[in-house]
């Protein structure tokens, strides 16, 4: 997630809508107010399941949005986002306007 977030801000930053000293500041906050959690061999596992089955079903799933559910699932989280990769799974995530 923190990957993503990264990828994303630097191409905010490259085209002009972001800052640097902002796109640092926003990477900050998210760490310091979200709980990461590692990458477990079991999640890794799990993640591996869920791609190849959400490959089947939706165009340009990614193997970070793969890792991201299965770290939902095995934690008893839910999915925050606003990414429509996750359209259809209903209870598990909640949708960002």
């Amino acid at each position: 997630m923190i990957a993503e977030l990264s990828r994303k801000l630097l191409g905010e930053t490259l085209a002009g809508r972001e800052t640097v000293a902002g796109r640092l500041e926003r990477l900050r906050f998210v760490r310091s107010s979200t709980v990461v959690l590692d990458l477990t061999d079991e999640v890794a596992v799990v993640a591996g399941e869920i791609d190849v089955e959400r490959k089947e079903k939706v165009r340009d799933w990614g193997l970070a949005d793969s890792i991201v559910l299965a770290t939902a699932r095995e934690s008893g989280a839910k999915v925050v986002t606003g990414d429509k990769h996750f359209n259809d799974l209903g209870a598990e995530i909640v949708f960002l306007a």
